[in-house]
């Protein structure tokens, strides 16, 4: 496979991935069981935030598993931080529970530039040690992580 078809084929494998891990986090955990068992809608025990963050998360470390190269765990980020942005961009919009005080209504500018950077980087960190993993369980070698 040449090296943009492969670029592509991660990119959208991370925005689907993170896609599809934000639903399963929204409607499976946070509407289905979470919102139900809320005594009020002012707060959110962290416990409950640990369980609404394990789909990203398990998303984001197999993305960086899957990835053969450094360039294509960068890929698999990007895509990611696409999804991530979509997802947020489409629910606020939608007035979906948990998003009503998204800064994709209140504030578009931030949500567009800073809030773009602060995502890819946490999801690149995520992927990252997640294409790590891959390397020490695979017998890499310090010097060639």
């Amino acid at each position: 496979m040449s090296a943009p078809i492969r670029i592509l084929v991660y990119t959208l494998a991370g925005a689907l991935a993170m896609g599809a891990a934000a639903i399963v986090a929204d409607f499976v955990l946070y509407q289905v069981f979470i919102l139900p068992r809320l005594p009020g809608l002012d707060s959110i025990p962290v416990e409950w935030w640990v369980i609404l963050l394990f789909p990203f998360a398990i998303s984001l470390l197999l993305l960086g598993y899957a990835s053969g190269s450094f360039g294509s765990a960068l890929a698999s980020a990007s895509g990611g931080t696409i999804g991530l942005m979509v997802y947020e961009f489409v629910f606020a919009h939608l007035n979906q529970p948990g998003h009503l005080k998204s800064f994709a209504i209140e504030d578009p500018v931030y949500f567009f530039t800073t809030g773009t950077a602060i995502r890819f980087t946490v999801v690149l960190m995520a992927v990252l040690v997640g294409f790590v993993g891959r390397r020490v369980v695979h017998g890499a070698t310090p010097a060639s992580i």
